[in-house]
């Protein structure tokens, strides 16, 4: 807007046969140069107002002190999650034996698992049906 400003008042003044033309141009250059200082203090004056209201933390948490520090910690127990437990179980002693009564409970515990996985038991009437091994 200002190129197009400068170029239509040439265009009116008819700069090569006024000898103070360059002096005009200068007058104008300032002018433009005084409108964008103005401009910049206002758009100053309004960040900083709104930055008054709306403090940094507010408008992107993420990029507080606080959000930084926590989330430095975070990595920091992540990697010690990551690292600690490995050796731990590297130095954890074997599991005990189990007793014989154990044993036995496992052994019967198993053996209905895959009498109920391998021999349903199709006896059991569902609203009157009796069900078949495809069902």
């Amino acid at each position: 807007t200002i190129l197009i400003s400068v170029v239509i008042f040439l265009r009116n003044n008819q700069t090569a046969d006024n000898p103070n033309s360059w002096a005009t141009i200068s007058l104008w250059r300032r002018f433009f140069q005084i409108k964008e200082e103005e401009e910049k203090e206002e758009q100053s004056m309004i960040e900083e107002i709104y930055q008054s209201i709306y403090p940094k933390e507010k408008l992107r948490p993420i990029e507080s002190d606080n959000a930084r520090q926590m989330r430095q910690e975070e990595t920091k127990a992540a990697h010690r999650a990551a690292t600690i437990p490995r050796a731990e179980i590297q130095h954890q002693a074997p599991a005990p034996q189990p007793t014989p009564v154990e044993r036995q409970q496992n052994a019967m515990r198993q053996a209905r698992e895959q009498q109920i996985l391998q021999r349903p038991d199709l006896a059991v009437a569902i609203n009157g049906n009796y069900t078949t091994l495809a069902q």
